[in-house]
């Protein structure tokens, strides 16, 4: 088995076409050739870019392909969706297999005809339900029991490869049709409805393969870092602003200078600078920071910031950093004054329920319990959202299959979590004030086979001074495996790439974090492109974060907050766009921004049955007056007294 696939770590697309039904890209490093008056790609390294249409998880499947086999003493693979999703290959010169995997693998072999090498033909292996086909050039040459829901694969659909095996690409291919139903033998070769893709490769167009602009890789713990990582403080250390160390080994603090601060939301309420003391003959340094603590605001957590740099010469060597929260405490303001609030309109109209208040409204999809736009000054922010989300896109390891064909990302499908929906089954609407609307929905997370996951509550508390509260409660049906998450999605428009956030940075949300990053107020661009090399995967996960704001050109925007820190990362690319990409290459930003909010405390084992989740998060749309969002969490829910 190949630990690196050529695909991942040296394929330099050169070549591009695009299908005829959904303009989906695939990326080639082959030119066009022209065989028998036909015209194809040598099969190679073919990868479609990330494309739902290719997806296919139902119960029936039709595959179209126009081939020129050439003969070799190889395995080769037709074509490949993710790591077994469905499959067609050569296993050795006499033999053709389709196989596909529902709960379990299913296959059917065939003898090859005499005349398959060196000659054009068609191929069409259909999934019916019930049973695999094959027809080579419109002839049935066998079939073979197979029942089930087709198992979701991370990875994307190759022709001429496997992502994990070795195969040499044979051959030329001229066309492919996938359907999402199965084909009826009077329907064999023409074109019909359900066509999902359609591809021609006759007409190639170059393609600039995008800068692999290796991502700055995480720099491990330097032995200054680990060192530093010794400065310990109590609140009476804290107090006062004296602190002292015995240094270990052969650490000189000669020359080091500490650049302290103290700040709350990322403002700097005192600075200072300071050297360290440093008794040699006793190996012990010393602090002595000239700093009074403030008087603390309600609602606020202040930090001290402590940068340590070594002088030589007339340059400041940055040798790494340490924070320390301060010991005050604030209870939390009060939440704003019912009698300032706006009120808001509610109605329903076709399962969905519309709130309009002062600057701002507000779409609930009914039957799903989602928010489906969100508009400030009637500018729309968001796509859809939130919705649950367990699923991340998976790293090789989790992908690599074992010698069964199973993996962690296998498994983490087969126990549906990457396709389920949320049904409601009861709701109530409540507004005892005018200026407040409760929405309480009850509801069940279902697999695609109609296995129930959880059971769901959420709930939505809109105020007229534009905050929603979310609170979500899911409660497992029965044991699962390990959540590779448990958190929220949003889409949001992909104009709102201003991105600041309270929590660990400074490094941007496009790179994983630093050893030396530190609570405090950071900011980035949302939608910068991530070209990196290697496995696509999420990145750039920003831990213990309070709230987030993302705004467009123009201020206005969204902000997300909870009074529990959660890990936020936001990317241009989808979830499902990162899951089936094995390229970089073959990423294109997505048509939204997708925000992911995870639970800092996701469970690291399988959660049991009737162990509940819970998430609470609190949501603002932004107006450009709305200097300072971070209020938000220090003032109580607008929670109305009683008549």
């Amino acid at each position: 088995m190949n630990p690196h696939p050529a695909i991942h770590a040296t394929t330099v697309f050169s070549h591009q076409t695009r299908d005829r039904v959904a303009h989906i890209a695939a990326f080639t490093d082959r030119d066009c050739v022209s065989l028998a008056n036909e015209t194809g790609v040598p099969l190679g390294n073919i990868a479609l870019a990330p494309a739902r249409a290719a997806s296919i998880t139902g119960d029936q499947l039709s595959l179209v392909l126009r081939l020129y086999p050439t003969r070799g003493d190889a395995l080769v693979y037709y074509l490949s969706k993710g790591s077994g999703q469905y499959e067609l290959f050569q296993p050795d010169e006499e033999h053709l297999v389709f196989r596909i995997r529902t709960d379990e693998p299913h296959e059917l072999m065939v003898s090859l005809p005499e005349g398959w090498y060196d000659s054009w033909h068609t191929l069409v292996a259909v999934y019916t339900g019930q049973e695999l086909r094959l027809y080579l050039d419109g002839v049935l040459t066998g079939e073979n029991p197979a029942s089930g829901l087709i198992c979701y694969h991370p990875g994307a659909l190759l022709l001429g490869a496997h992502p994990f095996r070795q195969s040499a690409g044979r051959g030329v291919v001229g066309e492919l049709q996938i359907y999402d139903r199965a084909l009826a033998e009077r329907e064999l070769g023409a074109s019909s409805e359900g066509c999902r893709l359609d591809f021609r490769f006759d007409d190639l167009f170059p393609f600039e393969n995008p800068a692999a602009t290796t991502e700055t890789a995480r720099q491990a713990e330097s032995e200054w870092q680990e060192v530093l990582n010794d400065w310990r403080a109590d609140d009476a250390a804290l107090q006062d602003g004296t602190f002292s160390i015995e240094s270990q080994g052969d650490t000189d603090w000669s020359d080091v200078v500490v650049d302290w601060q103290i700040q709350t939301d990322g403002n700097t309420l005192q600075h200072g600078s300071c050297p360290v003391g440093w008794r040699k003959s006793d190996r012990v340094a010393t602090l002595e920071l000239n700093y009074a603590l403030p008087e603390p605001y309600a609602g606020t957590s202040y930090w001290l910031d402590l940068y340590f740099l070594r002088h030589t010469g007339e340059e400041r060597l940055p040798l790494g950093g340490k924070q320390f929260p301060l010991p005050l405490h604030a209870p939390p303001a009060p939440g704003p004054d019912p009698a300032s609030l706006a009120p808001i309109e509610i109605r329903e109209k076709d399962n969905t329920g519309y709130f309009q208040g002062d600057n701002f409204s507000l779409e609930i999809d009914l039957p799903t319990a989602t928010i489906i736009s969100w508009k400030v000054d009637a500018e729309e922010l968001l796509e859809l959202g939130p919705i649950h989300q367990f699923w991340q896109a998976p790293s090789w390891k989790e992908v690599l299959p074992d010698e069964d064909g199973n993996s962690i990302a296998i498994g983490w499908s087969r126990a549906g979590l990457a396709e389920n929906i949320m049904g409601v089954t009861s709701m109530e609407a409540l507004q005892d004030r005018p200026a407040q609307v409760t929405m309480k929905f009850q509801g069940l997370i279902i697999r695609r086979n109609s296995d129930v996951l959880f059971e769901i509550t959420r709930d939505y508390v809109i105020s007229g001074n534009g905050e929603v509260l979310l609170e979500q409660t899911l409660t497992p049906t029965s044991p699962l495996c390990r959540l590779p998450r448990h958190g929220l999605e949003l889409r949001l428009a992909k104009d709102m790439n201003d991105v600041t956030w309270f929590g660990m940075g400074p490094q941007e949300l496009a790179t994983d974090t630093q050893a030396w990053d530190m609570m405090g107020r950071h900011a980035a661009c949302g939608d910068q492109n991530i070209a990196a090399e290697g496995w696509p995967v999420e990145r750039g996960q920003k831990q213990c974060v309070h709230w987030i704001t993302l705004r467009n050109q123009a201020g206005r925007g969204l902000y997300v907050g909870s009074e529990t820190p959660f890990t936020a990362s936001v990317s241009p690319y989808s979830t499902f766009q990162l899951s089936e990409a094995l390229h970089y290459a073959t990423l294109t930003p997505d048509s939204a921004l997708t925000l992911q909010l995870d639970q800092a405390s996701s469970p690291s084992e399988a959660p049991p049955a009737n162990t509940p989740l819970k998430t609470r998060i609190r949501m603002r749309g932004l107006l450009p007056e709305d200097t300072a969002p971070w209020d938000v969490l220090k003032r109580g829910v607008p929670v109305l007294p009683d008549a």
